[in-house]
C-alpha cells in the first residue's frame, strides 16, 4: 500500500489508520516527519525524492532512506541535539565585482575591501573558492566565495549544495561597460544570468537571490545610479520572459512552465527591492552591512534544524586533523566503529561541509574534510595567472627533475608545461611533479579532478601516460568532413531556456573522451570540443556556448554503417547523463539531420526534432546504452536521395533510415 503523507499524519496515527501501512510516499510540501512513523510495524520504505523542503530530519537524511531516517532519531535520543543552520551561503558574480570584500565585510561588521589587482603580486583574488564563517542569529553560517575568473567556473559544481542561499554581486561600473559595447540586455546576461545558471540548473528548488550592486561610489550621482539600476533589472525580467517563452513552447502546454522553482510562477518577481542591496557610497556606511545580514537571517531562519551531538563529534574530530589533506575511511570507522556513521558522511557531503565520493571505486576510502586543500590541488593546474604560476614553477625546478622513478632534464620539462599550457596534453611527469605527499598525493588527486571531469585519461603512450584538459587547448574544430567518400551522422543537442553554464561544455567534452584511452587513437583536443580518428572513423563533439549547442558528429563509410550508427547515439547518451546529473533542470533537446543534406554540405539540412525511436534512458543510474536496443541497421537499405539532390547529380545516396530517420525503417 502506497500512502501520501500530508500534515494529518499525527490525526491519523492516533486512528491507528495506518498501522498496516508498507511504503511511505512524502509530499514534496512537507516540512518535518513524525517520528511515531517509524513505529508503524509493516513499515519498509520511506520514499521522500525531491522532498527537498524536510528539516526535521533534514532531506540530506531522508534522502538515504529509512535507515538513515531511524539512524538519525536514534543518535539524536542518545547523544542528544543541538540547533544549527543546515543552509549556506553563495556568493558568486564577476571577478573584481566585490565578492571578498562583501564577505569581509559581513564578517567584521564594517566596510572592508580587499585588494584587487589581477596582476599584481599582492592580488587578494579568490582563488577557486573560499569558506568563511559569518555570524547570523548568533550562529555562524558557512559562506562560500567562488572566485569570479572564468579559469575556476570550471570547478563551480565541486561544492555547490540545495541548502543555499544565493548571493550575486555586480560591479555595476562594469555593468555601464559591457551594457555599452553589448546592449543592457546582454550585459546583465553576462553578469547577472550567466551566474545564476551555476546554481540554478543543478540546484533547482534554491530560493531567490539576493543581489548586491558594488561601486556604487563611480557615479556622480543618484539619478544617474538610479537610471542604471533599472536598465539592469528590466533587462532581467525581459531575459526571464524569454526563457520561459522558450521552455513553454518546449513544453507544449504544460501547466508548470520551468523545473527551476524560482521560475515556476510567470509573474513573480525574481529581484523584490527587500533583496536588493547597494554599497559603495561615498561615506563609510555600515548601513549595507546590518541590511544584509538581517535579510540572511530572515532567509536562514526556516533550515535550522535539530542535529544529533554525536555527527558534531565527528566533525570536531575532521577539524583536529589539520595536518593532513584527507582521512581514510577506514581511520574515521575505526575511531566510529559502525556502518551506520556512514549515513552521517553522506549529510556532510550533502550539505558541503565535505567531500566523500562514496560511489567512485577509486575515491570511496578518502574523506576531504579540508575544502581548502581541495581548493589548493584544483588551483595548481587552473589558475587566473597559470601563465606566470607554470613558469614560476618550472624556474624553480632544479636542472634534473625527478617524480616518481624517472627524471628528466629541465629544459624537457619545460616543453612539455608548454605543450600542455597549448593543447591541453599533461604529461604524467608534470603531475606527479606538481602533486607530491606534502601537497596533495598524486595517486589521489589525479582520480579527484577525473571524477569531476577536469581532466581525463591516463591514454597510456611512451614513454609516459598522458592526460587531457580540454580547457587549455588553443586549437579550433569544425564539422567538415575530410573525406568526400564518408557519410556525416550529426546529432545537435540544443537548450531552451536557462542553458548550462560555459564550463559545462568543456566538461562534456571530457565525458566525451572518457571512453578513449588506447594510444594507437588519434586523438585531437580544442577548444571548443574534441575529434578522435579510429581506423577510418572519425568522431567529434564540437559545442559553442553561444548558441547554445552541442553537436556529436560521426563520419563514416557506409559499410561502417551499423557500427557508427551506434557509437553516434552512446556518445549522445553519455553525454545526455552526464548533463542530467550536475545540471538537472536542464532542457536539452536533440535534432537529428539528414546525412544525405550532410554529404551534400547543404547549409540548411533537412532534419527531424526528437524522432519517436531515440529518447535518452530515463534514468541515469541505468547503464544499459542505447545502442544494445537498437536493432541492426542495414548498409544497403533501399539507398536514396535527399529532396535537397538534383536528380541528375549523380551523388552518392544514402540509406533511407538515414535520410528521415523513423522507427519502421530500422
Amino acid at each position: 500500500m502506497t500512502v501520501f503523507i500530508t500534515f494529518n499524519l499525527s490525526r491519523y496515527l492516533e486512528l491507528g489508520d495506518l498501522q498496516n501501512l508498507e511504503v511511505n510516499e512524502v509530499l514534496s510540501n512537507l516540512h518535518s516527519l513524525d517520528p511515531r512513523l517509524l513505529l508503524l510495524p509493516h513499515l519498509e520504505k520511506v520514499d521522500c525524492t525531491d522532498c527537498t523542503s524536510l528539516i526535521s530530519p533534514p532531506y540530506e537524511v531522508c534522502k538515504q532512506g529509512l535507515q538513515a531516517i531511524r539512524k538519525y532519531y536514534t543518535d539524536l535520543e542518545q547523544s542528544g541535539g543541538k540547533t544549527l543552520p543546515i543552509v549556506s551561503a553563495t556568493v558568486i558574480g564577476h571577478r573584481m565585482a566585490g565578492k571578498t570584500s562583501l564577505i569581509n565585510s559581513l564578517k567584521l561588521q564594517k566596510r572592508q575591501l580587499t585588494y584587487r589587482n589581477k596582476e599584481g603580486i599582492d592580488d587578494d583574488t579568490t582563488e577557486v573558492f573560499k569558506i568563511s564563517d559569518i555570524t547570523v542569529d548568533d550562529s555562524l553560517l558557512k559562506v562560500f566565495d567562488y572566485g569570479g575568473d572564468r579559469v575556476y567556473h570550471i570547478a563551480y559544481h565541486m561544492t555547490i549544495r540545495s541548502k543555499s542561499i544565493p548571493i550575486i554581486v555586480v560591479n555595476m561600473k562594469n555593468y555601464i561597460e559591457l551594457s555599452t559595447i553589448h546592449g543592457c540586455k546582454e550585459a546583465a546576461r553576462i553578469l547577472v544570468m550567466d551566474y545564476m545558471s551555476h546554481l540554478y540548473i543543478s540546484c533547482p528548488h534554491l530560493g531567490p537571490p539576493l543581489l548586491v550592486l558594488t561601486h556604487r561610489d563611480r557615479f556622480c550621482d543618484d539619478d544617474t545610479f538610479n537610471a542604471c539600476k533599472t536598465d539592469l533589472l528590466t533587462a532581467l525580467r525581459n531575459l526571464i520572459s524569454d526563457m520561459l517563452r522558450e521552455e513553454k513552447l518546449m513544453r507544449r502546454g504544460v501547466s508548470r512552465l520551468a523545473k527551476i522553482a524560482l521560475f515556476s510562477e510567470p509573474n513573480a518577481e525574481i529581484f523584490p527591492a527587500s533583496d536588493i542591496f547597494v554599497t559603495g557610497e561615498t561615506v563609510e556606511s555600515v548601513k549595507f552591512v546590518f541590511q544584509i545580514l538581517s535579510r540572511l537571517q530572515i532567509r536562514a531562519e526556516p533550515f535550522f534544524a535539530v542535529i544529533p551531538n554525536f555527527w558534531e563529534k565527528l566533525l570536531i574530530f575532521f577539524d583536529q586533523k589539520t595536518d593532513v589533506p584527507y582521512i581514510l575511511l577506514s581511520e574515521i570507522l575505526k575511531k566510529f566503529p559502525s556502518d551506520e556513521n556512514l549515513t552521517a558522511l553522506r549529510y556532510m557531503h550533502d550539505i558541503g561541509r565535505i567531500l566523500w565520493f562514496e560511489h567512485e571505486s577509486s575515491l570511496r576510502g578518502f574523506v576531504f574534510h579540508r575544502l581548502a586543500i581541495v581548493t589548493d590541488a584544483v588551483s595548481l593546474l587552473f589558475h587566473h595567472r597559470s601563465e606566470d604560476k607554470w613558469k614560476s614553477h618550472v624556474e624553480s625546478q632544479p636542472n634534473m627533475i625527478s617524480a616518481g622513478c624517472e627524471t628528466i632534464p629541465k629544459a624537457k620539462y619545460e616543453k612539455l608545461v608548454s605543450r600542455f599550457m597549448l593543447s591541453g596534453v599533461v604529461d604524467d611527469i608534470i603531475l606527479k611533479c606538481r602533486y607530491n605527499p606534502q601537497t596533495f598525493p598524486y595517486d589521489v588527486a589525479v582520480p579527484l579532478l577525473r571524477a569531476f571531469n577536469l581532466l581525463c585519461g591516463p591514454i597510456h603512450t611512451t614513454p609516459r601516460s598522458t592526460y587531457i584538459i580540454p580547457y587549455y587547448s588553443s586549437n579550433w574544430l569544425d564539422l567538415k568532413s575530410n573525406e568526400d567518400k564518408l557519410l556525416q551522422l550529426r546529432i545537435d543537442i540544443d537548450f531552451l531556456g536557462f542553458s548550462p553554464p560555459s564550463y559545462a561544455y568543456n566538461l562534456v567534452t571530457c565525458v566525451y573522451l572518457a571512453p578513449f584511452t588506447d594510444p594507437g587513437l588519434d586523438i585531437k583536443t580544442a577548444r571548443n570540443g574534441a575529434m578522435v580518428c579510429h581506423g577510418v572513423i572519425v568522431s567529434r563533439v564540437v559545442h559553442s556556448t553561444v548558441n547554445r549547442r552541442i553537436t556529436v558528429q560521426v563520419d563514416t563509410p557506409v559499410d561502417e554503417l551499423d557500427s557508427s550508427w551506434r557509437q553516434l547515439m552512446d556518445t549522445t547518451d553519455s553525454i545526455i547523463r552526464h548533463l542530467r546529473s550536475i545540471w538537472v533542470a536542464a532542457y536539452p533537446i536533440c535534432k537529428f539531420y539528414c546525412a544525405h543534406c550532410l554529404y551534400l554540405n547543404k547549409s540548411e539540412p533537412e532534419l527531424e526534432v526528437d524522432p519517436d525511436w531515440y529518447s535518452p534512458l530515463s534514468s541515469i543510474d541505468n547503464d544499459k546504452p542505447p545502442s544494445e536496443q537498437l536493432g541492426v541497421l542495414p548498409s544497403n537499405a533501399d539507398p536514396v536521395c535527399c529532396s535537397n539532390d538534383q536528380p541528375t547529380s549523380g551523388l552518392l545516396q544514402v540509406p533511407r533510415p538515414l535520410r528521415f530517420p523513423c522507427k519502421c525503417n530500422i
